[in-house]
């Protein structure tokens, strides 16, 4: 069936039963509220912004580029990255403010929206659609590029023009380049999405698919027709249409406005895929398995950074399946590209690892971890399409993990060359020419190549071995405690499809252009000096916890500023947090695993870290115990009983009241994960005198 067709039969899908059903679903807690309530503060918070920068100009250029501030505004216009895109263009120099604030002088750019935020985010928008490689344009004197930025600009800034008009012109501009023309039109729908949502939704692939799955409910399902759907060349034809269907859509069934009508569409999307575009959180759940959004952000974050993830916490919460069904998702080979090992009790040194040169047989005898290892090299060398390699540790502490693991220890830390292998190499044998007992050649050292990640697990009870703070410090660790059973069983209704679209864009993020985790000093240098305040912040504890020789090194700053680089270039397929979670996550990772001893040692510096977290700095550098510090819960408590009748009238006598009535106190916290578990290292502490990270 051809599209003009189905355009004549629009009104038909205002009335099917799957159009009512899925209203009726969306209007209901938590579909309405995920979406619309994001939105609605996002749009809160812009307004708030444009007020200030109307009152003071000079504000305009310096805070329309902070990524904090654009980041939210994304969900509420259009739930794509164009605004953070924009930002992130203008910030790798590509265009200079300077180029933006010349532009906009031009007597043929004209706003007349009353918006002065959307002029450098406009004029952005356009110098991209000029700039794209794609457009052919990339190697073009920057005079060109600017000038035909300011020209799709003029042209998208006109009023009393209809789309149609605006967009014949723009193609008349871009010539017979249909890369350009089709960017154009995005870029042109988004603008006026934004500017007038009252009348204009942004057309992208999630509202083609939407509406392709809808019409496939309705007349039938049609591939082809989908195809052309996704086409936003195809669909630009269409536009004026089909926005009268978007506008009789919100005018039957009660949206607020256009935005809430994309988010609609956006939500059927999500529903008709099998759950594949949702990311790695369904994939879990498809699995069986439940995780936290911290969880899974900070594991996945963690691993590109540094490529050693410590999953540590309570037997029985998932930390070898999170591994497990992370690893198999990425992997075409889980033979050859996966090594799973269960640690034994028995284990004193590395040959269990990376077996020993056998003098009387004069063979090698090798383990699969260490064709691992060579496979790894191998393909790193080789292959132009380089594939992630994974050690999975199952139970690390059930030996002396300093013992058996020392040389990976050393070598990982030892930092890498610019071919990406480590400076340090692991010993093998002495013995010259060696082959193992299946004819490999072995060689006499082997460096790691940045394609090896290594997970290990580790439970927590009495028949384990402590890690020391120097294991921990050299890996992320992050902790499975928390327990919810109001959502156990996990719902395994998502298992939708194969997965196969998740498994490549997330393959081709942790690859990095063959890179993976490996970085040069200028690069980590260029991560660190983005930090901003937040380098005063790590500097500033730093300095308080020096002197109690619990400080720490520039290797943390460098790990913790690269984990929020990651962070910050949030993925679609991760649940999204807020910049201040990242930050507390990355604390609570690098920062407290040294904490290990007894009261005398510890007390002083968890307390002033505790502090911190609340954003005190001041009280922080005087107290030293909780008898100095209880106060302020109690009086948290306090105001909160005379909020509120049915609140416990006890007070907070300490850290393990705290933690008891968590949901009180937690909101008071700036880095409330950090002080929660500074609060149970604090209960340990006073209960049996002495405490640990894990």
């Amino acid at each position: 069936m051809a599209i003009e067709d189905i355009m004549q039969n629009l009104e038909g899908l205002l009335e099917s039963n799957k159009m009512r059903s899925w209203i009726k679903e969306w209007k209901k807690e938590p579909f309405r509220e995920k979406y619309l309530l994001v939105a609605e503060k996002a749009h809160q918070r812009l307004k708030q912004k444009i007020d200030e920068w109307k009152q003071d100009e000079s504000k305009l250029t310096a805070e329309l580029f902070d990524e904090e501030l654009l980041a939210p505004v994304k969900l509420e216009v259009s739930g794509k990255k164009e605004l953070i895109s924009a930002w992130e263009y203008c910030k790798n120099k590509d265009i200079s403010v300077e180029q933006i604030k010349s532009g906009l002088k031009d007597e043929t750019i004209k706003i007349k929206s009353g918006n002065p935020a959307w002029k450098d985010v406009m004029y952005t928008f356009s110098s991209r659609v000029a700039e794209s490689k794609e457009s052919g344009l990339a190697d073009s004197p920057e005079s060109e590029k600017d000038d035909l930025a300011r020209r799709i600009f003029s042209i998208l800034s006109k009023d009393g023009e209809s789309v149609k008009e605006k967009q014949q012109e723009i193609k008349i501009l871009l010539g017979s380049s249909k890369a350009k023309y089709e960017m154009a039109i995005s870029r042109l729908t988004s603008i006026l999405h934004i500017l007038k949502p009252q009348k204009y939704i942004h057309l992208d692939q999630y509202v083609a698919r939407a509406l392709g799955k809808l019409w496939g409910e309705h007349i039938g399902e049609d591939e082809r027709l989908v195809e052309q759907l996704v086409n936003l060349d195809t669909l630009s034809k269409y536009y004026e249409k089909l926005n009268e269907f978007f506008l009789h859509l919100q005018e039957k069934f009660g949206f607020q406005n256009l935005c809430d009508v994309y988010w609609f569409l956006q939500w059927i999307d999500e529903k008709s895929l099998g759950k594949e575009e949702l990311g790695l959180k369904n994939y879990f759940q498809s699995k069986g398995f439940q995780f936290r959004d911290e969880q899974i952000f900070a594991f996945y974050n963690a691993l590109k950074t540094k490529g050693f993830v410590i999953l540590a916490g309570l037997s029985g919460t998932g930390k070898t399946k999170i591994a497990q069904l992370f690893a198999e998702l990425i992997v075409d080979d889980k033979e050859k590209q996966i090594c799973f090992l269960s640690v034994r009790p028995d284990w004193r040194d590395s040959t269990s690892l990376i077996g020993y040169y056998n003098p009387i047989t004069v063979k090698y005898q090798s383990t699969p971890l260490l064709e691992l290892i060579l496979n790894a090299e191998k393909e790193y060398k080789e292959n132009e399409k380089k594939k992630p390699y994974f050690l999975i540790l199952d139970e690390m502490n059930l030996a002396h993990v300093e013992y058996y693991f020392a040389d990976f220890l050393s070598v990982l830390e030892s930092g890498r060359e610019d071919n990406g292998f480590t400076r340090e190499k692991i010993k093998l044998h002495s013995a010259g020419v060696v082959k193992d007992e299946k004819g490999a050649e072995i060689p006499e050292n082997i460096a790691l190549p940045p394609n090896i990640y290594v997970i290990g697990t580790v439970n927590i009870d009495e028949t384990t071995y402590m890690f020391s703070p120097k294991v921990l410090d050299r890996a992320f660790t992050i902790e499975f405690r928390d327990v919810d059973l109001k959502i156990y069983p996990t719902d395994t209704t998502a298992q939708g499809g194969s997965w196969e679209n998740l498994k490549e864009v997330i393959s081709n993020d942790l690859v990095n252009d063959g890179k993976f985790y490996a970085h040069n000093k200028e690069y980590i240098k260029n991560v660190v000096n983005e930090l901003g305040g937040f380098k005063d912040e790590l500097s500033e504890l730093n300095n308080v916890l020096l002197p109690y020789d619990l400080g720490f090194g520039y290797r943390v700053v460098d790990e913790i500023a690269l984990f929020l680089k990651n962070a910050k270039n949030q993925k679609e397929f991760l649940p999204e947090l807020k910049e201040n979670v990242y930050k507390d996550l990355a604390v609570l990772m690098k920062v407290l695993p040294k904490f290990h001893g007894p009261k005398g040692k510890v007390e002083a510096p968890l307390i002033k870290v505790l502090l911190r977290c609340f954003g005190m700095d001041e009280l922080s550098r005087k107290a030293k115990s909780w008898e100095d510090i209880s106060h302020l819960f109690k009086e948290i408590k306090q105001k909160q009983v005379a909020e509120s009748q049915e609140a416990k009238t006890e007070g907070a006598e300490s850290p393990r009241d705290v933690l008891t009535e968590w949901d009180i106190f937690q909101n008071k916290f700036k880095y409330p994960l950090t002080a929660k578990k500074v609060l149970e290292m604090l209960a340990r502490l006073y209960e049996t005198g002495f405490t640990s990270f894990m």
